[in-house]
């Protein structure tokens, strides 16, 4: 602000610095001025020496520039995060304080470094036009790209003081105080440990789990804070120096398949805690805040460090000249024999001679020499959940008895074990059952832990079907399904599992699975099984009607009279070219599915007492027979039409659901035209389902069923 004094006096230009004060008590003492300090007054601004100045002109008055104190401008921020200035503040500072037009600002001291820096157009730590000065004027347009960046991890709060200035040459000061809040991390940090110039890979499993304990859900992808570069940096694809995809940039978003890919590589020399915060976002949308926190070690070993990579399921073996060598950069000298510190059994276990996990001459042991010829049967074995780097420390001695010490460094990323084939073999037309043993045996080679279950993938009924706890095609507990969880200690048991050929299969079928051990631990198998085909008998085993002329059907004759569903018509006898009467069909479907009803009435024309009378009753309960006027007709020849029609009714209500076929599926069959029009859908129905095939590409569905045609098509529906 500009004030006005009468005095009578040429024009003088008084300057001065220390003298100041005195020269200015001395001068309001005389024209009785108010006056508190030199510090009233400011600079001019023309040379920013610091000195004072006072105008006298010819119209007998004295000019002098006074600063103003304005009131504070505040920001808030957060730790770890800029905070941005804004020339809106500043102005509206100016209005209030010495009006005019604002002009500009100047900062006479700088905040502390550890506090944090002032920036012009700060992207990154390694991307931002320039940091501010002190003393250096700063119009509305760079105070409008001015921020704040604390450093990392301070948070508290920052005063910084400041001059302003309108075009009129006026001046105003005040203070930035910046809040620099704590940062309210959501997830756990994930913590790596490295040693000086040693890269650590991220693991994108570690930022899963966070993103699930945090957000419930997977994650989706993640934006870093860069570290300062002082400590180190952040690569995608990270190879060597001069080998790398890219450097990891602020505001890129890196997604689960990127994080396995980024590294951190520290500062040559450098040796402390890193901080590096990250924004996470799950699939759902969800964002979270998390840190990853590496902890680099200074490097006190004499040897350089040995590197080795492996996988998860893939023991690792030492190499013996990486020792020699190391002995030799250390000490110049051969290497005689290592001691070794044990790691932690969280990585895995070291083995002299190991061939499996129940085949190893021994662990290794930490007071036990390896001597140089030793050190190529030295196995590291993984834990099976394990994925990440840690280091094995070892004290070396050499050929002169002098020692040296060294680290090895070992990163063992995640791969999928692979369990060895079971191969299972069983006859055409019967039925196998799984060996839950096999099953665990193969998991322990795979993963060195016991089973916990197992999910099928189902194979092609075309093959075959899975069944759970099944006794007989009309007797088993469900299907197995792909989605359920087969255990080998629990329920429902992987024992209870059997495979059941198709009908007249042989060959070869592949049945391919997931299983998890008590680790959690996943691994993928197959069970090959071998189905050897078996020679059709010429004539019937309990027939003697039954001759070489139905070789064709005897098969299915025999296999339905040991399973109860056909006795014959006495005499040793089953009297196969005989046309089907209606009553013995229902008897034979009913023993069949194993059918069952609580009502008992029946069709008028079914005696009571008579051997099909409980058969057709339950058939009608259940409604497979309708009959006609309350009419069965037991004693009347069944044609094959009404046959497929009862067949496709009973396997219905025994809940065994067929493709429902159309009459597109009887092309084939040059009579389709005979079928009726009520049997049209049962017939291709089951025609579809291989259950009925015709002969010479006929179905003569009018035609009556003889005894051994009717077994064959039981056969199929039961297999």
């Amino acid at each position: 602000m500009t004030r006005k004094i009468n005095v009578k006096s040429t024009v003088y230009k008084l300057y001065f610095k220390k003298t100041v004060a005195i020269v200015l008590s001395i001068l309001m003492s005389v024209i009785a001025l108010p006056f508190n300090s030199a510090s009233a007054f400011a600079a001019d601004g023309t040379n920013g020496t610091g000195e004072k100045s006072i105008v006298l002109d010819h119209s007998n008055v004295i000019t002098y520039a006074q600063t103003v104190t304005g009131s504070s401008i505040t920001y808030n921020g957060t730790e770890d995060t800029k905070v941005a200035f804004y020339s809106s503040d500043f102005v509206s500072e100016c209005q209030k304080t010495v009006a005019g037009i604002f002009k500009s600002i100047k900062i006479p001291s700088l905040p502390n470094s550890s506090y944090g820096k002032l920036y012009i157009g700060y992207v990154s730590s390694s991307s931002y036009s320039s940091t501010v000065t002190a003393g250096t004027e700063y119009d509305a347009t760079n105070i409008g790209k001015m921020s704040f960046v604390p450093y990392p991890g301070f948070y508290g709060t920052v005063d910084i003081p400041f001059y302003g200035y309108n075009t009129n040459g006026d001046i105003f000061e005040g203070t930035i105080k910046i809040a620099i809040a704590e940062r309210k991390v959501d997830a756990d940090t994930i913590k790596y440990t490295t040693y000086e110039e040693m890269p650590v890979d991220f693991e994108a499993d570690d930022f899963n789990d966070e993103c699930v304990d945090t957000t419930r859900d997977n994650i989706n992808y993640v934006k870093f804070t860069l570290p300062p570069s002082s400590s180190g940096r952040l690569y995608v694809g990270y190879v060597s120096s001069s080998s790398y995809s890219s450097k990891v940039a602020e505001g890129t978003k890196y997604y689960e398949n990127d994080l396995d890919n980024i590294t951190f590589v520290p500062y040559q020399d450098y040796h402390g805690k890193v901080i590096i915060s990250y924004i996470g976002y799950s699939d759902d949308g969800k964002s979270y805040t998390g840190e990853v926190e590496i902890t680099v070690n200074q490097y006190d070993w004499d040897a350089d460090p040995i590197l080795y990579s492996t996988g998860s399921f893939t023991p690792l073996s030492f190499d013996s000249d990486d020792f020699a060598d190391a002995c030799d950069d250390a000490n110049n000298e051969g290497l005689d024999y290592v001691k070794f510190t044990l790691p932690s059994s969280t990585y895995g276990i070291l083995y002299y001679n190991y061939t499996s996990s129940t085949k190893y001459d021994s662990k290794v042991s930490a007071s036990t020499k390896y001597y140089k010829n030793d050190l190529d049967d030295v196995v590291f074995v993984p834990k099976s959940n394990y994925k990440g780097t840690f280091f094995i420390s070892y004290t070396g001695y050499d050929d002169d008895g002098n020692s040296f010490t060294g680290i090895v460094k070992i990163t063992v990323k995640e791969e999928s074990a692979v369990a060895d084939t079971i191969n299972v073999s069983t006859k055409e037309d019967t039925v196998l059952y799984f060996d839950d043993d096999d099953f665990n045996d193969v998991c322990e080679d795979a993963t060195n832990e016991e089973l916990d279950y197992i999910k099928f993938t189902l194979p092609s009924s075309s093959y075959g079907k899975l069944y759970y706890n099944y006794s007989s095609p009309s007797s088993y507990s469900s299907l197995v399904s792909e989605g359920t969880k087969y255990y080998y200690d629990d329920s429902p048991s992987l024992s209870k599992v059997a495979f059941v050929p198709y009908k007249d299969y042989n060959g070869t079928v592949t049945v391919k699975y997931t299983g998890w051990n008590t680790e959690g631990v996943n691994f993928t198998g197959t069970v090959k099984i071998t189905v050897t085909a078996v020679a059709d008998s010429a004539a019937s085993s309990y027939f003697n009607d039954v001759t070489s002329s139905y070789s064709w059907a005897s098969a299915s004759i025999d296999y339905l009279f040991e399973k109860g569903v056909v006795t014959g018509t006495g005499g040793n006898n089953y009297s196969p070219a005989q046309n089907m009467i209606r009553g013995d069909f229902m008897l034979m479907l009913y023993r069949a599915l194993d059918l069952s009803a609580s009502s008992k009435s029946n069709f008028s024309d079914v005696p009571a007492g008579s051997y099909y009378y409980t058969a057709i009753a339950t058939a009608k309960a259940l409604g497979i027979a309708k009959g006609y006027d309350d009419l069965f007709m037991p004693n009347a020849p069944i044609t094959r039409e009404d046959a497929m029609v009862l067949v496709a009714r009973a396997l219905k209500v025994d809940g065994k659901t067929l493709t429902t076929g159309s009459i597109s599926d009887l092309n084939n069959f040059k009579d389709k035209g005979s079928v009726s029009d009520y049997a049209v859908s049962s017939v291709a129905t089951l025609v579809k389902a291989g259950i009925v095939t015709g002969s010479n590409s006929y179905l003569n569905p009018k035609s009556y069923v003889t005894r051994a045609e009717m077994a064959v098509i039981l056969y199929r529906v039961l297999k």
